[in-house]
């Protein structure tokens, strides 16, 4: 059951790349930010929750840096959950358990190139991570190069849903070095070797992080020159400053400090949590209307 519609301000429900518009009406609004923007002006945030696990994609951190723009995997979902082209420009499946992905030419923000093998290094390692990331609590998955721009995915069962589990930020793909620095204490670093618009150059522990433009990204660049992200447990905190303009975006801001803001700068989005079963109508029970109308 979902719960009840929340309000928070500017929430960067997609990754900041997508959403650097809003900052037009955090700054005052008119195209006069927007070109700001454009010159590379810097992007002011300040989320709700810090870094847990130092910015490792294997926990809740990766969903901060997809929010932040900076990994991406090899598919990506639309507003409907729908699975879309990413890293992997498309795919198809070849019988119940394997899949192929073309690989579109991207780099690296270390300059390296993604291929066949790097995609195989970031799944593997995902999957021998301990613990092991969410997404696969209830699937193995295993893959394989064939030739430099194509990979192999083999699920331990039938998988409808793979492109979709694919997009979670935790199967994001880095490159070689990511793993390097980390090969003693089994971490992963995403600091400058991931693939997003944006690239990850510092974090001062739970306080703070910088980013700066990823001028050699595969897709459309982004706006803003760089973002300075800033963690504030406190939601009248966040709210203090989006209405000093202190910031340019604020997410999680309380009904109770969103009711104090300009209703320019409210961005309201449901934010329930929901789960979703995905029925096979193609064979067995479910292929009768009956039997899903039952259910």
């Amino acid at each position: 059951m979902s719960s009840p519609r929340r309000r928070r301000a500017l929430a960067p429900v997609l990754p900041l790349a997508a959403a650097t518009l809003l900052v037009t009406t955090a700054c005052g609004g008119g195209s006069g930010a927007d070109s700001d923007a454009s010159a590379g002006k810097r992007l002011r945030v300040v989320l709700a929750f810090p870094p847990a696990q130092a910015m490792s994609p294997y926990g809740d951190d990766a969903v901060t840096l997809s929010r932040l723009s900076v990994v991406e995997g090899l598919t990506t979902l639309d507003r409907n959950g729908v699975a879309k082209p990413s890293l992997a420009t498309s795919w198809k499946r070849d019988g119940d358990k394997s899949w192929t992905f073309a690989l579109r030419k991207a780099r690296f923000q270390d300059g390296t190139t993604v291929d066949a093998k790097a995609v195989v290094r970031s799944l593997t390692a995902a999957r021998n991570a301990s613990p092991k990331p969410r997404v696969l609590s209830d699937t193995d998955v295993e893959a394989a190069a064939e030739g430099a721009h194509t990979v192999r995915v083999t699920t331990k069962d039938a998988d409808a849903l793979l492109p979709q589990r694919l997009a979670n930020p935790s199967l994001a793909i880095l490159s070689a070095a990511a793993y390097d620095k980390g090969a003693k204490g089994g971490k992963v670093d995403p600091t400058g070797h991931a693939t997003g618009p944006f690239t990850l150059t510092k974090v001062n522990g739970a306080v703070s992080a910088e980013l700066d433009r990823n001028d050699h990204y595969w897709g459309e660049r982004a706006k803003s020159a760089g973002i300075d992200v800033k963690f504030a447990a406190d939601g009248t905190a966040r709210a203090n400053a989006l209405r000093t303009k202190a910031v340019d975006i604020a997410e999680y801001v309380p009904v109770s400090q969103a009711s104090l803001l300009d209703k320019g700068q409210i961005h309201e989005v449901p934010t329930a949590r929901t789960n979703a079963i995905s029925l096979n109508t193609g064979r067995g029970a479910f292929a009768d209307p009956a039997v899903r109308a039952a259910a």
